[in-house]
């Protein structure tokens, strides 16, 4: 498999957003105008579930072009085959809402909230490339701690965007909080 992966920047934008007009929920169209922007949301889940695709998109523009959206694109023989976001704890309005999941740590949390695979692609290993970057990118340019939010008992490929529990763990992250829905998992594991 010819993978590539590469950071999220207004270079990449076409490439994001060919993925996600076309490609990334070409079996799922419930969630096709989400544009990645779910813990971008600044609202309520019913302003977010109000929200149309166009001003999703929109709103992902400006966020790519800011510097506010980050994450990397995974390519396959130069198409966007998956994607996962992944940016500072408080660059998420909607994380930061759950008590849950607030620590005193956030100020140096980074979070990877979000996987998205094309159809076609699902269990060929590109979500564990794109964590082994992600990794890699931390390790090299940012402090502190890498968090996730596995989904317990998710049913299909949609829920499990947040990457499932055992991908995290053969990566080296530990789980360190269990709640109702999620576990938290961070890397390295303090």
């Amino acid at each position: 498999m010819n993978l590539s992966i590469k950071a999220l920047s207004p270079d990449t934008a076409e490439d994001f957003f060919t993925f996600f007009d076309h490609i990334a929920f070409s079996d799922n169209p419930d969630w096709a105008g989400c544009y990645c922007m779910y813990y971008h949301n600044n609202g309520s889940i019913e302003d977010f579930a109000n929200s149309t695709a166009e001003k999703n998109r929109k709103a992902a523009a400006a966020l790519i072009e800011s510097g506010g959206m980050q994450g990397f694109l995974a390519y396959l023989d130069d198409g966007p085959a998956g994607w996962c976001n992944v940016n500072k704890k408080t660059a998420y309005p909607f994380l930061l809402k759950d008590p849950q999941i607030l620590s005193p740590e956030d100020h140096r949390c980074r979070a990877v909230t979000c996987f998205t695979i094309a159809p076609g692609y699902r269990r060929r290993g590109i979500a564990r490339r794109l964590l082994e970057h992600i990794i890699e990118d931390h390790r090299l340019h940012h402090q502190g701690i890498l968090e996730a939010y596995p989904r317990k008992q998710a049913e299909g490929d949609a829920q499990h965007y947040h990457g499932p529990l055992e991908l995290y763990l053969s990566s080296g992250f530990k789980a360190v909080k269990s709640l109702d829905q999620y576990t938290i998992v961070r890397y390295p594991g303090d």
